[in-house]
């Protein structure tokens, strides 16, 4: 393995941003672990092949003594997760309740144990430490409540933090762009098969689904069902994290000693023209 110290982190691994990540011309920025946030292989292999490029990504990194890690799942559905993120970028403000959308944990179980932190916090004298993020159960998806704010306003929000120019929206027949809402359920990447989840006492009410992309029909199916839904295209719903969240937190954990690099090359593979 080389031992340049420097993290590499991405949300797809490329070949464009696995030749960054592996440059021969400067031993500073080559990387010894690469984290791409989406596995690059996604289906059981039995061979590698150079003349597939997927494939290739494999035995490039192997060849180059290079590491990768792809924590895909676990930021997903961790406390302070991807989708945790989301919820506060649409909201950019108090955030009442969270809880996940298909949790491994209890959501009760969590939201218990924030009551009595708060009540305790409450008893003391002194605020709780802990937000409701912290304690949210573990698990995919997120659903949020909070203080109502208007359609235009959220969309604003995600579009600022996501640093992204358009989104695509899609409104149940008579809604308008300043309709409050006040209950939003947020999954990062495709979320169309978590958020057919939406049920029971958590699910009720949520008038706002967020993620990256969704089809056609689960889209009308939302509408149909009252739901507005904004989509802003696969990575584009999850890039944002890695700069404003994961590389802090990588920084902070492992010290100066490790060089940390974000990939300039990565992006969303779809533009509008």
């Amino acid at each position: 393995p080389n031992k340049t110290g420097v993290i590499g982190v991405t949300i797809d691994l490329t070949p464009a941003v696995l030749e960054e990540l592996l440059s021969t011309k400067d031993e500073s920025k080559r990387a010894e672990v690469i984290i791409a946030y989406h596995p690059p292989i996604f289906s059981a292999l039995k061979k590698f092949r150079i003349a597939d490029p997927k494939q290739k990504i494999i035995l490039d990194t192997i060849v180059a003594g290079a590491s990768i890690y792809s924590p895909h799942t676990c930021v997903d559905s961790c406390r302070n997760s991807i989708n945790d993120w989301l919820v506060e970028s649409a909201v950019d403000g108090d955030v009442k309740r969270v809880t996940s959308l298909c949790p491994i944990t209890s959501n009760e179980k969590a939201n218990d144990k924030l009551k009595k932190e708060e009540a305790t916090s409450e008893d003391s004298g002194s605020p709780t430490s802990k937000s409701v993020f912290e304690t949210v159960a573990v698990g995919a998806g997120r659903i949020a409540t909070f203080e109502p704010l208007s359609l235009e306003t959220i969309v604003n929000n995600l579009k600022k933090h996501l640093n992204v120019p358009t989104a695509r929206v899609s409104l149940p027949f008579g809604w308008a762009k300043d309709r409050p809402i006040s209950k939003i359920a947020v999954c990062a990447g495709s979320g169309a098969g978590l958020f057919r989840e939406l049920k029971g006492t958590e699910g009720k009410g949520v008038e706002l689904l967020i993620s990256g992309e969704m089809g056609h029909h689960d889209v009308l199916a939302a509408n149909d069902k009252g739901k507005a839904v904004v989509l802003f295209e696969h990575t584009n719903s999850e890039r944002g994290y890695l700069a404003n969240k994961l590389v802090p937190l990588l920084k902070e954990k492992l010290g100066a000693e490790v060089k940390i690099i974000l990939s300039e090359r990565d992006r969303d593979p779809l533009v509008i023209w």
